[in-house]
């Protein structure tokens, strides 16, 4: 966006040097009788040698309109630059016209500048009122290729706008709360049941009867089926 604002910036003052010079310079320009030899610091562009060919009077309510076609020829003009180069000079391409005040300036000869600096005009003729301005197509010619760098700047502003907004846009949103797993339960060990060994059969009881005497005091010893007793044989 402050690259898009630089850019129209510097486009919108071209622009107005370009087209607001000329023609500032136009209206502005003294106005000369000819023979002219004068010596003027000239901008590099293209300049018209313009010559009064109407003139309007009023009297009350009705004006009056003089007119009379241009004099001044190529041949007429030299203008010739500080290194003593002679410009070339040539019927002016179009119908360009300046009105100051009550008069009417016509287009007629036309010469370009290169270089910026004093350059000595001599307009031959007898009594004729011109002015050395800058070609108003011209100006209006560079203007647009100006104006076109204004438009690249707007366009470069209007996207940093776009991009900015959607930057707060986006920033202003809350931010999302992920659902997090809920952590898994460790499984549960369930105890492995206890195998529970068969209770041994029981061991039917001795029957009552005469046995090894199991003290070692006879060879015989009565057991009465629970105990053994005191008879020994």
């Amino acid at each position: 966006m402050v690259l898009g604002l630089v850019v129209g910036a510097s486009g919108g003052v071209l622009f107005f040097r370009a087209a607001g010079g000329g023609l500032i310079q136009a209206f502005t320009t003294p106005i000369r009788v000819t023979p002219v030899d004068v010596t003027v610091d000239l901008d590099d562009g293209t300049y018209v040698v313009y010559e009064a060919t109407a003139r309007s009077r009023s009297a009350g309510a009705v004006t009056t309109t003089t007119f009379r076609g241009v004099t001044i020829t190529p041949e007429d003009v030299s203008v010739v630059g500080a290194s003593g180069e002679q410009l070339p000079t040539e019927t002016t391409r179009f119908d360009e016209t300046i009105d100051r005040g009550n008069v009417t300036y016509a287009g007629a000869v036309r010469f370009d500048v290169d270089q910026p600096g004093p350059y000595r005009v001599q307009i031959a003729g007898s009594g004729q009122q011109v002015i050395i301005a800058p070609s108003l197509v011209g100006s209006v010619g560079s203007a647009v290729a100006w104006l076109s760098l204004i438009g690249v700047g707007v366009l470069l502003v209007v996207i940093g706008l776009v991009l900015l907004i959607v930057g707060l846009v986006r920033g202003s949103r809350p931010k999302s709360v992920q659902a997090k797993t809920p952590p898994q339960a460790a499984p549960v060990q369930r105890p492995t049941p206890a195998v529970v060994a068969p209770a041994p059969e029981p061991v039917p009881p001795t029957p009552p009867g005469w046995y090894p005497d199991p003290h070692g005091v006879a060879r015989l010893r009565w057991w009465d089926g629970q105990q053994w007793t005191e008879h020994t044989s």
